[in-house]
Parts: structure tokens; sequence; C-alpha cells
């Protein structure tokens, strides 16, 4: 063989081996760094309810330290979400939502400029009381997932929104507002709170909808689900799942369903009046930060070392927040308070005078308090962007000395009145989301 007719058979072999080692490296594997499109960056990433760890902050840096006269600027609004208080969730560039329209409750898909990409029933409209979808849609592995105010819960391509399962939990004694939570998934579970006394938190396949555990929790008395959605924290080196039902605050083992601990934070002269709507928030180091409303307050419960029991740290009873997210800064805690008794009805008055508070996260101690309307939180680069029921939007710094508004804008007021503005706000990818029932708008706010 001559030389030439080697080298010729040399190099096709090394050809070819190198494109079988590139065939074997992972789809998701990242390109290397010299080869990556330098004008394509990562599309913003906000999977769930409350974020990538469901507790309503943002890693964004580099935005608007004030904002200007007339607030920032909007990008663009999205007139046809329907009825409901559904925030946004977002991945592989795609904006997740649900509303109710035409007696149905619809999960959709827009691209990031606002234009509608797919909409799919998930069962009828919830039309009283507080009508409208409630659930934010759950993105994970290349899927959606929503649950109805009925119970429908459903998974989606994300891509396609073509649907993949359908199941309808058990329930009994369905609160008067109906199903509320965010779904969350854990690996391949996806974890839910039906309120079922026989399986109160259940596991599901997300790949299939097919039970993989029931908790051995015990409800007391009249206990069912919240309004609130189950968090996943990482605690000495194992994962649990921690909920808060209508009365208990709990711990299940992430993998088995298995109660760890359990203490009821429920109140007997005040029971008949409770709503529980706000997510707990893990404040780390072994602590859970609980808020209800109608003066019963804020409460942080700290775990045992064994794991097994929790006791409480301390409470403050102005800060009854009955809906609006709290959220944990630089060792404080921002909560919402002043809500009322509520069988009167909303009342616009009261509403104005809702104060947020700033809490020393160790003690309690209340740092300041703002009237500044009962708003809903969320955070990014040391600020708090405060939606109150109104419709007004707050630019606050995250200050445990004071209280410094750093910026406002009113929503326009919606047809037919206001109706109460309760949907989370959402700040990622250099812009702040803000649903206020059939309009989505999108504001401008990098640095």
């Amino acid at each position: 063989m001559n030389y030439r007719k080697l080298s010729w058979i040399v190099a096709l072999l090394v050809t070819a081996s190198a494109s079988w080692l590139g065939a074997q490296q992972p789809a998701s594997q990242p390109l290397k760094p010299e080869t990556a499109p330098a004008t394509q960056p990562a599309a913003p990433t906000w999977p769930q309810f409350n974020g990538p760890r469901g507790d309503n902050r943002s890693p964004d840096q580099g935005l608007l330290k004030t904002w200007p006269a007339g607030g920032p600027k909007l990008l663009w609004r999205y007139d046809k979400c329907g009825t409901g208080f559904s925030s946004v969730s977002f991945a592989d560039g795609l904006i997740f939502t649900a509303g109710d329209l035409d007696k149905e409750c619809q999960v959709m898909a827009l691209d990031m400029d606002g234009k509608l990409v797919w909409s799919k029933s998930n069962g009828k409209a919830w039309t009283t009381p507080w009508s409208g979808a409630r659930s934010t849609p759950t993105y994970n592995d290349g899927l959606v997932y929503h649950l109805n105010a009925f119970g429908q819960l459903s998974a989606y391509e994300a891509k396609t929104g073509n649907p993949v399962w359908s199941v309808a939990l058990k329930y009994k004694g369905l609160s008067q507002g109906g199903f509320a939570e965010s779904v969350l998934i854990d690996g391949n579970n996806l974890i839910c709170m039906p309120g079922d006394p026989d399986a109160f938190v259940i596991a599901l396949d997300k790949k299939t909808g097919q039970k993989v555990w029931a908790s051995d929790f015990k409800q007391i008395g009249h206990d069912r689900a919240s309004y609130t959605s189950p968090i996943l924290v990482d605690y000495k080196g194992k994962k649990h799942i921690i909920c808060l039902s209508l009365f208990q605050l709990f711990s299940l083992d992430a993998q088995t369903g298995k109660v760890e601990w359990t203490v009821s934070h429920r109140e007997e002269t005040r029971g008949h009046c409770e709503v529980v709507a706000v997510s707990p928030i893990w404040l780390g180091d072994g602590k859970v930060f609980i808020t209800k409303g109608y003066t019963m307050g804020s409460k942080v419960y700290a775990i045992d070392p064994s794991g097994t029991s929790v006791k409480l740290l301390w409470e403050h009873r102005p800060s009854d927040s009955e809906h609006a997210a709290a959220v944990a800064d630089g060792g404080c805690v921002y909560v919402p308070g002043n809500y009322v008794y509520p069988l009167g009805g909303w009342n616009q008055k009261e509403a104005k005078e809702g104060s947020l508070y700033c809490l020393d996260a160790t003690t309690g101690q209340e740092k300041w308090a703002a009237k500044i309307g009962r708003c809903t939180l969320t955070y990014a680069d040391g600020r708090l962007y405060g939606l109150n029921e109104f419709g007004k939007l707050s630019l606050l710094e995250a200050n445990p000395e004071k209280c410094t508004i750093l910026g406002e804008l009113q929503l326009p007021k919606m047809a037919g009145g206001w109706g109460q503005t309760l949907t989370h706000p959402v700040v990622f990818g250099g812009r702040l989301y803000v649903r206020n029932h059939n309009v989505l708008y999108v504001f401008d706010v990098k640095g």
C-alpha cells in the first residue's frame, strides 16, 4: 500500500471516530464557550409559581434602581388572558398562564413578543365565588401542568399544547374558592394536595399521571386543602416537601410521602373565617415562615435537630396576609397586612389602608410598617415590586431601616370596574410581568 493511500484511510478513520464520539454526547450537553452563539442568550426560565425555588426571588441583576415618572416602559400587552388570578411561568422561549374564556378554563402559551402560540381547554370555568382560573402553570422537562379549580389536573406538550394526560383529583370538602394550588415537580414526581382524607397529598408520575405514593398525613377535624402551593427544601442532606393545609403545617419525605412532622396552626376562636392562601417560605437553617389573614398574623417555626418536630419561634399579629405573597431578604421578611374580617365583603377603604411590614426574620421584631395598600410582592436586585388590589405598582427598596418608594405606576382601570387585583407579579429577564385579570402587561425594567 502506497503512502498516499494509507494517509487517506487514516484520515477517514479519524473523521469517522470523531463523528461517532460526537454522536455519543448527551443531547443536553452545552456548547463549548468558543462555539456558543454570542447573539443567543439563554431564554429566561421561571418554571413555576413563585419562581425556580418557590421563594418569589428573581436572580436578575442590573435593573432600574428608580422608575421615571409614569413608570417603566410598556413593551407589550396581551388582552385575551380571560378571567382569573393565574400568574405567569416561562421556559423554552414561551410564557404560560391560564384564564377562563367562554365557560372553559384555558391554558395558554405566548411567545416572548406576546403572540398567542397555543390555547387548550382544561375543563370548565369557575364562575363563583371569585370567578376565574387560579393556578399558575408549572413547566418541567418539555411539559406544562395545570390544575383547574374543580380538580382537573392536566399535562400538555409545552411547544405545541398537545394534551399528554389528564386526571380528576379525588377530594372531599372542596373549599369555597376551589383548587388554587400550583403543582410542584420533584424529579419524576408531580406533587399536589387534593385534601382527600385517604390521600391528602399525592405524588404522580409526571409523564403518565399514574400515582406513585399517597402521604400518610392525617386530618384534624374538618381540615382540608388550602389555597397554597407546596415547597421543596433541602435540609440536612435530604429533600422535604413542606405543605400548609387549612389547619396544619407539615413536612413529608419527598421520596416516600411519609410524614416527618406536623403542627397545628389553627385557632379555635377564629377557625370559621380562616383563609390560608400564602405558601410557606423556607428561611433556611430549619426555619419555616407562614402567614394568614384576619389578625392571625405571621409565624416562624423551627425544626428540631431530630427532624421529627417543630416549635414556634415567634409570631406577629398585624402582618396577616390573606393572599398576598411575602418575601424574605437580608435577614428580614416583608409581609403585607391589615386584613379585616371577611364576611362583610371586600371594602375599598380597608384595602387602601393595608400595610407592608418589615420583620426581623430571627426575632419577629417589627422594623417598620408602611401604609401602601394591601399588595402582593416579588423581589429582584435589592428591590421589592408591590402590586396592590387596585392595580397600583410600587418599586420599593428592600431596606430594614425604612420604607422608600422608588417609583409608582397605575395600571389602566378595567372595563366594568376593578375587581380585586390579586395576581403575583414576576420579574425575570429584565422584564416585569403583571397580570390583571384579562390583561397581561410586560414592562422593560432593565437598567
